[in-house]
């Protein structure tokens, strides 16, 4: 299988990769704390070549009463006192994941820093393996009579984590099982979802559970959208994107007036959250000197950003035309945010890989 890495540069020396959950997969409640790597490929030529990937492990605390994910400031590890020390634990499936994660990221670095954002794959130790048991002759005699092999071997490994992702997607969206954080861990681990035809542009991940702004002088109130993401081109513009979950109510069952019904509690909830977020951004996080330079470096910009809110499913209405009405005739008068639905997102999913497969 492949594993997908999604890099974009900060500098001509630098690139941020996507970060990587550690903590082990479960069934029960959602957790409230979680471990990630978040990483960094450089270019070390002038020290040591090999040297090209720098880490962070961070541990980060859901905020009570939210799905947000807090980013608490480190501390001075130099003020330790004579017999303190600094300890984070590692299970047994979160350093394989650590040795795994790290043996990927080298193999991802020896590729060099890239230029443009791009999304990389990894194969795994099979395929590799069986690369490797070809001699030179035999590897060069392969690629003369078929230049496209190496091509078509990571695109067959992309197609099959895609088609899994698909019938992950499928599964939890029926079954209904799914938390908020949950499916935003779905998302952070299959970003190729959330950058495929939404709005009639590829879109890529900037940064997961992104601080926008608002913090006062003492550090609280500070606003979090589940995404930030640019579209993809030659200059590239930023988009705030926020998931809720499939079962979340759209429409009220109830008519507030004759053949009129109250819009969703926490639909109406999102879509001003997203745009108070929007003008926060635009105002404040993205002229912040670090994020401006960050952005700017990659020839990504923030004027009026749009917006996207994932939530609910168009099923739920299908009993009642007027009800119908009452979510479309609303979201197109929108603006922003632009509102898409957890079914409508799967569709556009099964159709990648589809057409993914018939290309084959």
């Amino acid at each position: 299988m492949a594993d997908q890495f999604e890099l974009t540069p900060t500098s001509s020396r630098s690139a941020t990769v996507s970060d990587v959950i550690l903590d082990p997969p479960g069934n029960g409640p959602p957790p409230k704390t979680r471990k990630i790597v978040r990483a960094m490929i450089v270019d070390n030529a002038h020290h040591d070549a090999e040297a090209n990937v720098n880490i962070t492990i961070m541990h980060q605390r859901q905020k009570p009463g939210t799905y947000e994910w807090e980013y608490a400031y480190s501390f001075n590890l130099a003020t330790l006192k004579a017999g303190e020390e600094v300890r984070l634990r590692l299970g047994a499936y979160e350093t394989r994941q650590l040795y795994e994660t790290l043996d990927r990221l080298y193999r991802v670095g020896a590729a060099g820093v890239p230029t443009t954002r791009k999304e990389l794959a990894v194969v795994d130790k099979e395929t590799a393996a069986l690369v490797e048991q070809l001699d030179t002759d035999s590897w060069k005699a392969i690629l003369t009579l078929r230049p496209d092999l190496a091509l078509a071997v990571a695109l067959k490994q992309q197609y099959e984590t895609r088609r899994q992702a698909v019938e992950e997607f499928g599964h939890h969206f029926w079954c209904g099982d799914w938390t908020e954080p949950d499916w935003q861990r779905f998302f952070e681990r299959n970003t190729w979802i959330l950058g495929q035809g939404l709005a009639y542009q590829f879109l890529h991940v900037i940064e997961a559970q992104a601080a926008v702004g608002g913090t006062t002088l003492t550090g609280s109130g500070g606003q979090v959208v589940d995404y930030l993401l640019a579209t993809s081109a030659a200059v590239r513009f930023t988009v705030l994107v926020d998931i809720k979950t499939p079962e979340t109510p759209l429409v009220s069952s109830r008519p507030y007036r004759n053949k009129v019904y109250k819009l969703g509690d926490d639909l109406v909830g999102g879509v001003s959250q997203l745009q108070s977020y929007r003008r926060t951004w635009a105002i404040e996080g993205s002229r912040q000197d670090e994020n401006r330079r960050q952005l700017e470096g990659s020839n990504t910009f923030t004027y009026e950003p749009k917006a996207i809110l994932v939530i609910g499913r168009t099923d739920s209405l299908e009993d009642d035309q007027n009800r119908r009405a009452t979510l479309e005739l609303f979201r197109r008068s929108l603006h922003a945010p632009e509102v898409v639905t957890f079914d409508e997102l799967l569709e556009r999913a099964e159709y990648w890989v589809k057409v993914s497969s018939e290309a084959e």
